[in-house]
């Protein structure tokens, strides 16, 4: 997964690269937008909170970030 995050607005993009012949779903995983912290909350997700090594729960998938640049 590669997941995009805008400074300017704080939006966050998802996506993993398609691979031929898979036999998954692949491409969009959340479209750019503000992310919760939890369901229902008024408080989003920030460059903060995005560090390696953390789990983050977007929208019930827990991800861990192994790199970055």
């Amino acid at each position: 997964m590669i997941i995009y995050y805008y400074l300017n607005d704080g939006t966050i993009y998802i996506m993993e690269p398609k691979i031929e012949n898979s036999g998954l779903p692949q491409g969009v995983f959340l479209n750019r937008q503000l992310v919760p912290k939890t369901t229902g909350c008024e408080d989003w997700y920030t460059w903060k909170d995005l560090n390696v090594g953390c789990n983050v729960n977007f929208n019930g998938h827990i991800f861990r970030f192994v790199s970055c640049d």
